[in-house]
């Protein structure tokens, strides 16, 4: 459930493509804007477990502090 969770807003915020007499246009869900080029999503990091497991230490010591 968590990878669901995890992919959702990419298939959710990921650009919808309108067709009509002026061709093909683009709506940002995030903006609710109208655009002729699809806005660019950044892709999620994939980061391996020891690098997350270093990341949260460091917040928690920063924050500690």
């Amino acid at each position: 459930m968590c990878l669901h969770n995890a992919k959702r807003d990419v298939f959710i915020l990921s650009p919808v493509r309108l067709g009509g007499a002026q061709g093909d246009r683009f709506w940002n869900p995030l903006s609710g804007e109208v655009s002729a080029r699809p806005a660019r999503l950044h892709p999620v990091l994939d980061v391996g477990r020891k690098k997350a497991k270093g990341r949260l230490k460091r917040a928690l010591a920063l924050s500690a502090k």
